[in-house]
């Protein structure tokens, strides 16, 4: 998989992620939201609580493009250790 981590911070698609993040926040909690939620590499994203994130990335990651999205792995819809980032 080609290494897209720093286009997804160029404009203009970081512009599209961040309002895609949005219309999904107002939907449901997101992985991007998740003070757990750690860049294992260039390309995915996994928990530092060490929860499996079903159906992703290789050992139990999620795509950073998902992420960055505002895609949820399924875990973090009914996570007990999900902890919301809030702006302060």
């Amino acid at each position: 998989m080609p290494d897209n981590g720093n286009i997804c911070f160029e404009e203009p698609l970081a512009s599209r992620l961040s309002v895609a993040r949005s219309q999904m926040r107002a939907k449901r909690r997101i992985t991007y939201d998740c003070t757990n939620s750690i860049v294992r590499d260039c390309n995915t994203v996994g928990c530092k609580k060490e929860h499996w994130m079903k159906g992703s990335g290789k050992k139990g990651s999620a795509p950073i493009l998902s992420v960055l999205k505002g895609v949820c792995s399924s875990v973090c819809v009914g996570c007990p250790d999900y902890d919301e980032e809030t702006g302060a």
